[in-house]
């Protein structure tokens, strides 16, 4: 019976067996080729895994920059959105302080300066003149303010003294033209024009004797308010005088 009929194995010849062991003896490793090959597995993967921790940390790294740079660039944008309302707040208290402060600073600086005291009242002339229709007028425009500062402008040159008699002069001719002698007062004014001619209070001096023309001439009272607007800068003064020089008309 032949056995390759049957599909059975037949054995290899000696020939072919030597060739097959010499065979596997040339490609097969040695222990030695193997563990070589496994340490350079082994450290194929070490390098990739540190590789990807790496990258993982990189990642983590530019997520906290950019986390950082919007939160510093959200900052200012949202300082800057709140400072207008604050500016406007502060905008609307100056804006609603400024008229008491304005008038506060600026009233007692110019108002003309006098003390209505009886014996100033005593110490007036009485000199005999027609004494014209009164007429009601506002005491303001014909009166000075007793606590108000001396001018800011007053020379160097005049003394302590020169000021406080110009001031009582004055005051005495304030007093005249409110209790309607205005004669008396236009002859104060006359006195002071010539005592201190080039004193610290002519502005004053000026504004008194232009107010007692409108009242002795109320026709001539807008000349007479223009011409001493021209000539002074004293806003407080020019309107004193303009509005004394409308009422008696």
């Amino acid at each position: 019976m032949n056995p390759r009929e049957h599909g059975e194995p037949t054995a290899l010849p000696e020939h072919a067996r030597e060739l097959l062991a010499r065979y596997v003896d040339l490609h097969t490793m040695s222990p030695d080729a193997m563990e070589r090959v496994a340490l350079g597995l082994r450290r194929a993967r070490s390098r990739r895994a540190t590789a990807a921790t790496a990258l993982i940390a990189c990642a983590v790294a530019a997520a906290c920059l950019l986390a950082w740079g919007l939160a510093a660039a959200w900052r200012p944008t949202a300082l800057a959105g709140a400072v207008p309302a604050h500016d406007q707040a502060s905008d609307r208290r100056a804006h609603d302080d400024a008229p008491a402060s304005a008038a506060a600073t600026i009233a007692p600086a110019e108002l003309p300066v006098a003390t209505a005291t009886s014996t100033a009242a005593s110490a007036s002339p009485t000199t005999s003149s027609p004494t014209p229709t009164k007429r009601p007028r506002p005491r303001a425009a014909v009166s000075g303010s007793v606590d108000a500062a001396p001018p800011d402008d007053v020379p160097a040159a005049i003394g302590p003294g020169d000021l406080a008699a110009e001031r009582a002069l004055l005051s005495r001719a304030w007093q005249a033209l409110a209790d309607d002698d205005i004669a008396g007062a236009l002859a104060l004014v006359e006195t002071h024009r010539r005592d201190f001619a080039a004193g610290a209070l002519v502005p004053e001096r000026d504004a008194l004797a232009a107010i007692g023309r409108c009242r002795r001439s109320p026709a001539a009272g807008k000349a007479i308010a223009a011409e001493f607007a021209r000539g002074h800068a004293s806003a407080a003064l020019r309107t004193r005088v303009r509005e004394a020089c409308e009422f008696v008309r």
